[in-house]
């Protein structure tokens, strides 16, 4: 049914709604996958401030905060579009009563197509509370939406913590849902890349939406990329091509790497795409935030300790873990807690990185952060973890810590294959062919990793060292020992983002900590 409104409905039918939606926004968020805050106590929700972006799509741009039992508080864009009978934000319904729904906006495509309307016209949108949504087009989204907003509006269907629009396919939106006060990293690192350097395997950033509150702080609400046409992510392109490989009869441990090549040659491209971009990120010498620094021992330290405490954390977390967890996960936890002597040791690995340099990095790299091209790939999301503070996200660091991420991600492919053999991702006819219905074997999908893991990085190393990289540890030994660190560190972080929010994939960090030593 077309989404209208009866002629007599007054304007303010946001009075009546809106104090509905507050009630009900607690569980609506808990039920979002970008919502960070399920495993705390939610003490309140309230809306802080609102902005009508265009009457006719009776819709508001609204901000909300939720505040939690322990005195903390997080800021999250939930935009709101209220539609008559059947309307197509009953994707995402929040509140109905009568005939009204109330429900998610970013489900609307009228909400969507105005949004891309304020960016291509450089608005700038008065808040409630008095502050300013300032829309900024960097000049060429004139030209490639010369017809107006596009007709096709559709939503990215992948898990994520943000919110992705097509447009026609020409454009995306990526719509930040936590929304924090400061510098976006994404926004200084696409510029840097795109406006700076050579490096060409990143989305073109041609616009942004910023909040600047009625106290001045600023924070970004969302970023306009060209849409770069491809063959999927990282991780579904992985997760096809390793199932079909377990999947097949004669896929013994010896022809693994014969019959994985074009996979594995793949992922050493994926190695050497991920060079250059670390390449890149440290030719910004005498650039402001950009410049890298030499790592010396008090980051080693400071780096070292925050581990330890989040460790330490973590290994509380473990111990007080509920009884209505799976055997397997609390055998893990078992082993993890006898052997965390071990653990502790393996931080000492960061040693390797001193002398060598800090720089500007990807800050959350993994499989399902790249997109698989015709002949290469090209690297998203460039926000950093969402987990860490937006200081923690822009610092410098090693970029070793998005190398350790992508290898981290290669373990959550083997695992994720072996748990769940039967996927709703798609495997090609002509694999599906050689494939028989043939169990996978652990021991075959660690073989598979083992060679994954070497393919990337041996790429990886080999152009950074013949680039001269300052910023790669001088020995072999130094690398691995840094490496196993800062996977740690990655192991650590997935451990608190799966007990908050998946822990049914807990079995996957904890089995990581179980087995390094």
């Amino acid at each position: 049914m077309p989404r209208t409104r009866p002629r007599d409905e007054p304007r303010s039918v946001w009075d009546e709604a809106l104090p509905r939606v507050t009630r009900l926004l607690p569980a609506f968020l808990a039920g979002q996958r970008w919502f960070g805050g399920k495993g705390r106590s939610v003490r309140r929700v309230k809306l802080v401030d609102r902005a009508d972006l265009r009457r006719a799509d009776h819709s508001l741009l609204t901000i909300v905060e939720v505040s939690y039992a322990d005195q903390s508080s997080e800021r999250y864009l939930v935009p709101l579009a209220v539609t008559y009978g059947e309307g197509s934000v009953a994707a995402a319904p929040i509140v109905r009563y009568g005939a009204v729904t109330i429900g998610d906006a970013f489900w609307d495509d009228g909400f969507c197509r105005a949004l891309l309307r304020a960016v291509q016209r450089g608005a700038q949108v008065t808040t409630a509370r008095g502050g300013t949504l300032v829309f900024e087009s960097d000049g060429t989204l004139g030209a490639r939406a010369s017809g107006g907003p596009p007709a096709d509006v559709r939503r990215v269907g992948a898990e994520q913590s943000n919110t992705s629009i097509i447009y026609g396919g020409g454009l995306i939106l990526k719509a930040y849902r936590r929304i924090q006060v400061g510098v976006n990293p994404e926004l200084e690192i696409l510029r840097w890349l795109t406006q700076d350097t050579e490096f060409d395997h990143v989305p073109a950033l041609v616009g942004q939406v910023e909040y600047r509150a009625p106290n001045g702080s600023v924070s970004s609400v969302a970023v306009l990329q060209t849409f770069v046409p491809n063959e999927g992510d990282g991780w579904s392109w992985t997760l096809c091509e390793l199932r079909a490989l377990l999947g097949a009869a004669n896929a013994v441990a010896a022809g693994l790497a014969e019959r994985g090549h074009s996979y594995f040659a793949g992922l050493a491209e994926l190695g050497r795409v991920t060079a250059r971009l670390h390449l890149a990120l440290a030719s910004a010498g005498g650039v402001r935030d950009f410049t890298p620094e030499p790592i010396v021992r008090t980051d080693v330290e400071s780096w070292g300790s925050s581990l330890a405490a989040r460790l330490d954390a973590v290994l509380g977390r473990l111990r007080a873990l509920p009884d209505e967890h799976s055997a397997p996960v609390h055998v893990l936890v078992e082993q993890v807690l006898r052997s965390e002597a071990r653990r502790r040791a393996l931080i000492g690995g960061l040693d390797g990185l001193l002398g060598v340099a800090k720089t500007r990095l990807h800050g959350d790299f993994h499989l399902g952060q790249v997109l698989k091209t015709t002949d290469s790939f090209v690297i998203l999301d460039f926000e950093g973890e969402p987990l860490r503070s937006l200081a923690e996200r822009r610092a410098l660091h090693t970029p070793l810590r998005d190398v350790a991420g992508l290898l981290r991600s290669l373990s959550y492919a083997r695992h994720v294959a072996v748990r769940s053999p039967s996927s709703s991702v798609q495997i090609a006819p002509e694999a599906a062919r050689d494939a028989e219905p043939v169990a996978p074997s652990a021991d075959l999908a660690a073989t598979w990793e083992r060679l994954a893991r070497q393919a990337f990085l041996e790429a990886y190393v080999e152009a950074c060292r013949a680039a001269r990289a300052v910023f790669l540890p001088r020995s072999d030994q130094a690398l691995a020992g840094a490496l196993t660190a800062l996977e740690l560190d990655k192991a650590v972080y997935e451990l608190e983002y799966e007990l908050d929010n998946r822990p049914h994939l807990l079995e996957i960090p904890l089995s990581f900590l179980a087995e390094t030593h």
